[in-house]
């Protein structure tokens, strides 16, 4: 039989590995959770700048006709050259009715109301988060600047068939 005395350390290598190996793994879960993280995030975002864009693109795309469209501020609810809202005009038992897109506080709303009656900004329904919207018609084509939450902007540009019936795209 060996005799052991109170200086053989032999015991001590065993347990310093296998804390060491612990304490790789839990740094290796740490990193690997924060990566993860990182990366749902950065989906998340990017996620609702395409979302952003889709729906900008397609609503403008569903209700391009002749007279359909067009761009002002909210408020006045007259064509012009650039604005704050895109319309969509409809005519539903021989009334007219707007249905407005716009940015306000933190997000992106649409709102359908008769063409003559008036609403505030905070009225309609809140569809994704946007910091902000413009739109403008440049060259006979359709320009709108995205400000995204995450501070990132984008530029997109929309052909429209309808632009031939409006008299300021010329």
């Amino acid at each position: 039989m060996k005799n052991y005395n109170k200086n053989d350390i032999s015991f001590v290598i065993p347990l310093l590995t296998l804390t060491i190996f612990s304490l790789c793994i839990l740094l290796v879960l740490l990193f690997g959770a924060k990566l993860y993280k990182n990366a749902l995030d950065q989906d998340r975002s990017d996620f609702d700048k395409r979302t952003a864009n889709q729906y900008l693109l397609t609503r403008i795309r569903q209700s391009d006709a002749e007279g359909r469209v067009f761009i002002g501020s909210f408020a006045s609810g007259q064509p012009s050259q650039e604005g704050d809202t895109f319309y969509l005009v409809e005519e539903l038992g021989g009334e007219l009715y707007y249905t407005r897109i716009y940015c306000h506080e933190g997000y992106l709303y649409e709102l359908f109301t008769a063409a003559e009656d008036t609403f505030d900004k905070a009225d309609g329904e809140k569809i994704l988060p946007l910091d902000g919207l413009s739109f403008q018609i440049v060259a006979d084509r359709l320009q709108i600047h995205v400000e995204h939450t995450d501070r990132s902007t984008t530029d997109l540009t929309a052909s429209l068939r309808s632009m031939e019936g409006i008299p300021y795209a010329k």
